[in-house]
């Protein structure tokens, strides 16, 4: 009895340790004692080596992130995670959330004690760019990274606040990156309003460790294995023979032996031996992880297991768990050794024997035999298997965990946890749930996950560990009979789980702008395998690759140019800069401009001081007058040719419908005809080239609506709105513009010239300016004969474009048969055919869309800044073959950069362009003395003389300046009364001038045309009470001091009327009495 009772005490002694041991095995496996952390005592940090800031860490503070394709930014961050992890350097992540925003700093911490931070800042910097290129990641100075960390150290002396840790395998929650989900901005955003900070600690695993680890589980496999498994056999078997024999034999044999031996014994044994043995040792690893830790460990657990079972699962788990803490900074060990035994032996032994002979044989044999044999046989087995489910399941955990290793090897090992720190205990616990479940996922369960919050004097421990940015070290349970130096809260992670855990934001947060954007041309290639010549080019800026600015400069070639440019982009864009840009590189080049800026006249304040460049305008107060007339050409232009343009022009700027344009193009050529000039063969009959004003068309305009076979009503309309506005060009400032004093062509597009006509008001005068400067440039051009397609000799800017070149409507009406959509595609074809003259267009607008699709495809080159609106991306995009991602990019270029594409590039490229500085401040017009004619100047010369001729003045009186009227008279707008004029002043000159009485009323119509109160004189006499009232009403329209050229004027006023209509003679003959009365009195 006593026997068998010790064989049980045995087998029960066996069971426990082999239970514990397999308990000890799957809470390591298992990290179970992660949720036992807060009764872990935390391990002071005296034996902690003080971190270097300077010499060991780099902080990044990131204020943009640009994505080339957001379902690809985790691949990104393993490309990055990876090169850090190789070169083993730790990542950690720090978010600073001061209630209204909330700043990401992205940091590095090279191997301890090698003091190469800047080493891995660099690597960090270099890896982070090619990734993520055009991202903005800002350096941390010294003295602001220990700022950072004195965040920490506040929290620390607080009572108040609370660490909270969280560790667990994270995994995605989605499998379609397109519904991704757990970016960092998730995260701050579901924290916003809160104080806090929040470090993300990643410490790299050396790969000799990971082996370590996984020979431990490999080991643990092997031992645990054949215990989850029990068989039992049971079978049974029967057989029978039959065999036949027949024969004859005699045999006899008589024999008498006996013999008796008998022998007992037994022999018991039972002995207990006992012994133990204690030790403890403690290292610093500045290398990293030591290898043999594992082994080491893997001894101390195994003697704690008795049976041979225990000794191997031991060693194995302190293999596994010995590998892990080999991977910290330094190791701790304490070994105990404690050995019982028990043995029972019982044998007993028993033999007899007993002998006893007498023999006596005969032998007489005949024998004859048969046989014959069968056999019949059955048989039965059966089996049972008893499986151990708390040991598979190990076995399956390590199979897992096995599996995460592979990856882990592959892509490197880190050591994770994230730590948030709260104002109280509650906070930082809400921020590990928020972390916690945007981290969790399908795959997170292969062990254990846990928040663990610390507050009071552990929450100051850990945080001594997180400033010098270590996971902070726990004691192991003595119950555990683990034999580690500590355990920390963190999990082992590959780096395509460090790629979840430090995430960064998919969307912008309030710190950090989140920009998707999608590449463009890495370089220029041509289609032809052309070479640009830099010499002979404009450097225009730098190629751009995803918001990053790179050293290779894009140039434009100067032949391009003569097949003109698009320039468009938004207010704030960059146009302004890109211009100035091109101007200042073509004057360098010696390649004169003319800029027709309708709006801001801002390139006078750039350009304008500059000695070699002419700036015009329309207020004779800050600019030279830019006079024009439209009805001047070239002689190699014929007057058909030129009439039909300037028609079209028309068309463009004002609307017109039925016969309207055929109206004035009649009205326009008897003006001519007028003013001397034979159509058919283009030649005017006078000395000189003398062309009509708008003053000449308003007068046949008129004569031809009156005289025309229209109803009244449409004459009525045709005079509302043809007249009308021709009128408006023959008075006040536009008079001043449109004159026959004209600046010559050879200063307008030989020169460096800006036009200035943002003091116009009205835009169908500045479409009309822009639209003559355009036609006298085309036919200044042809007159010249200059070579097919010749080099680029003259660039033009058009600013807002579209005044001239307006997009229309392609429906055709009966009324107005797309009049203004024919005009704009001929004056835009006009403007394509001067490239072979050498003359180059930049079309310059804010919105494509209202250009005329024609002057989009007459541009070679097009220069595309940032357009919000969608049809104007659409617009210019397709005319550089841009693809649907690519259109959506450009309502996000910032300001000053560029697409730019050019027909002989093989694609388009991204361009910074270069930023123009001014040489000048802001432009300042001085008028010379001399420079300026008045034209009242002219006007009193002009009555002096015609009253002069007409004896109207006494024979003493002052003398007109005969020369002086002969130089000038260019500046009336009236041709017609211009050359008689001349004629007159001719001949009074020559002495051969003749008047007689009846010439008086042909002087008086001169005095009122010059005075301009043709159509003012008849309604003023008729609303006067009578000769006095009229004449009193009179001094008010004559602007002159000298009393008796003032009653010359009246009286010639009044000589007019009564040439007119005679029945006004009578209130003429009534005035001179009342004059005469006057001078009596």
């Amino acid at each position: 009895m006593n026997n068998q009772f010790n064989r049980k005490l045995v087998r029960a002694a066996e069971t426990e340790n082999l239970e514990r041991s397999l308990y000890s095995a799957e809470y390591m496996i298992k990290k179970s004692y992660l949720t036992d952390l807060l009764n872990m005592s935390i391990l002071p940090t005296f034996n902690i080596e003080q971190i270097n800031f300077s010499a060991e860490v780099r902080l990044f503070r990131l204020e943009r992130l640009v994505q080339n394709n957001k379902q690809s930014v985790l691949e990104s961050l393993v490309a990055i995670y990876t090169a850090l992890g190789k070169a083993g350097h730790s990542i950690f992540f720090i978010l600073e959330g001061n209630g209204d925003t909330t700043q990401i700093y992205i940091g590095v911490k090279s191997k301890s004690g090698d003091f190469e931070g800047q080493n891995a800042g660099d690597l960090l910097k270099s890896t982070f760019d090619g990734q993520f290129s055009g991202s903005k990641l800002t350096g941390v100075l010294n003295t602001e990274l220990k700022e950072i960390f004195q965040t920490t150290v506040n929290h620390e002396k607080n009572d108040c606040s609370g660490v909270t840790a969280v560790t667990l395998i994270p995994s995605l929650s989605v499998d379609n990156r397109e519904n991704f989900i757990q970016g960092m901005e998730r995260f701050i955003d579901a924290a916003e309003g809160k104080i806090y900070q929040a470090i993300f600690l990643a410490e790299a695993v050396e790969e000799a460790v990971l082996h370590t680890i996984r020979r431990g589980y490999e080991q643990i496999y092997t031992q645990i294995s054949p215990f989850s498994k029990n068989t039992f056999s049971y079978s049974t078997q029967e057989s029978e023979n039959i065999a036949h024999v027949l024969g004859s034999s005699v045999t006899e044999t008589l024999g008498k032996s006996i013999a008796l031996t008998e022998t007992k014994g037994t022999s018991i044994s039972n002995g207990v031996n006992e012994s133990s043995q204690q030790g403890s040792s403690t290292s610093q690893n500045k290398g990293g992880a030591v290898a043999g830790v594992g082994a080491g460990i893997g001894m101390g657990v195994g003697a704690a297991i008795a049976g041979p079972s225990g000794v191997l699962i031991g060693g194995a788990v302190g293999g596994a768990v010995g590998g892990l803490a080999g991977s910290l900074l330094g190791s701790d060990s304490q070994s105990s050794s404690q050995t019982k035994g028990t043995s029972y032996t019982e044998s007993e032994n028993l033999s007899e024997g007993k002998t006893s002979t007498n023999t006596s044989s005969t032998a007489n044999t005949s024998t004859k035999s048969t046989s014959k044999g069968a056999t019949y046989g059955t048989s039965q087995q059966s089996t049972i298997e008893f499986q151990n489910k708390s040991v598979q399941q190990i076995l399956n955990k390590i199979d897992q965990n096995l599996a995460r290793l592979d990856d882990v090897e592959s892509y490197g090992g880190w050591n994770f946890a994230a730590y948030f720190i709260g104002e109280t205990p509650t906070v930082s616990h809400a921020l590990g749930s928020i972390y916690y479940g945007l981290m969790k996922g399908d795959d997170s369960n292969s062990e254990a996950s846990t928040i663990t919050t610390w507050t009071s004097e552990d929450k100051s421990l850990i945080l001594k560990y997180l400033k010098n940015l270590q996971h902070p070290q726990l004691k192991v349970s003595k119950q555990l009979n683990v034999q580690v130096p500590f355990l920390s809260p963190t999990s082992l992670l590959s780096t395509k789980e460090i790629a979840l855990t430090l995430n960064l934001p998919h969307h912008s947060t309030s710190s950090v702008s989140v920009v998707e954007t999608v590449p463009f041309g890495r370089s220029i290639q041509y289609l032809n395998d052309l070479k640009t010549f830099h010499d002979n080019a404009i450097d225009l800026g730098v190629l751009r690759h995803l918001w990053k600015d790179s050293n290779q400069p894009v140039y434009l070639e100067n032949k391009q140019l003569t097949q003109h440019t698009l320039v468009c982009g938004s207010t704030g864009s960059g146009k302004s800069n890109t211009l100035y840009t091109i101007l200042k590189k073509l004057r360098q080049q010696q390649i004169p401009f003319l800029v027709i800026e309708p709006v801001k006249g801002e390139y006078k304040h750039v350009f304008g001081n500059y000695s070699d460049v002419f700036v015009y305008g329309t207020n004779p107060k800050h600019t030279d007058l830019l006079k024009l007339n439209p009805f001047s050409f070239p002689e190699d232009i014929h007057v058909l040719e030129h009439v039909d343009r300037l028609v079209e022009i028309f068309n463009v700027c004002w609307p017109m419908y039925a016969a309207m344009p055929i109206v004035l193009k009649k009205a326009i050529l008897l003006a001519y005809q007028r003013v001397g000039w034979n159509l058919d063969v283009s030649e005017n009959i006078q000395t000189q080239q003398i062309f009509p004003t708008f003053t000449d068309v308003a007068l046949t305009l008129k004569e031809i609506i009156e005289n025309s076979a229209y109803s009244e009503e449409v004459k009525g309309n045709y005079i509302g709105s043809l007249e009308t506005r021709i009128m408006s060009l023959t008075d006040g400032l536009n008079a001043q513009l449109f004159t026959s004093n004209e600046i010559d062509n050879s200063i307008l597009f030989d020169q460096n010239v800006i036009v200035d006509l943002s003091r116009v008001a009205s835009s169908e005068t500045k479409s009309l300016i822009m639209g003559i400067l355009v036609m006298k440039l085309n036919e200044y051009r042809i007159s010249q004969n200059l070579d097919m397609n010749s080099d680029l000799r003259h660039v033009t800017i058009l600013e807002e474009a579209h005044h001239l070149l307006k997009r229309t409507s392609t429906s055709q009406s009966m009324e107005s048969s797309n009049l203004v959509g024919k005009s704009v595609e001929m004056l835009s074809d006009s403007i394509a055919e001067m490239r072979t003259y050498g003359q180059g267009f930049i079309l310059v607008d804010q919105s494509p869309n209202a250009l005329d699709i024609s002057a989009i495809k007459n541009t070679n080159t097009k220069i595309i800044l940032r357009l919000p609106e969608e049809q104007d991306r659409q617009v210019v995009g397709s005319s550089v073959s841009l693809k649907d991602e690519q259109l959506a990019e450009i309502s996000k270029l910032p300001q000053g950069v560029a697409i730019v594409h050019q027909s002989h590039w093989l694609e388009p490229i991204l361009c910074k362009i270069n930023y123009f500085q001014p040489d000048h401040s802001k432009f300042y017009f001085k008028r010379l003395i001399g420079k300026a004619v008045i034209i009242k100047q002219i006007e009193q010369e002009i009555l002096l003389f015609l009253l002069c001729i007409g004896e109207r003045l006494p024979s003493n009186y002052q003398q007109p300046n005969l020369d002086f009227l002969l130089e000038n008279l260019v500046m009336i707008s009236d041709t017609v009364m211009r050359i008689e004029l001349e004629q007159l002043l001719q001949a009074y000159k020559d002495n051969k001038l003749k008047l007689n009485i009846k010439d008086f009323a042909k002087i008086s119509r001169y005095i009122v045309r010059i005075l301009n109160l043709e159509n003012k004189l008849e309604p003023l006499l008729k609303k006067s009470v009578d000769i006095i009232d009229f004449d009193e009403q009179l001094n008010r329209l004559i602007f002159n001091e000298d009393f008796i050229i003032k009653n010359q004027i009246k009286q010639a006023c009044l000589k007019y009327l009564t040439s007119i209509d005679c029945g006004y003679l009578k209130a003429y003959q009534t005035w001179v009495e009342h004059v005469n009365k006057q001078n009596v009195a």
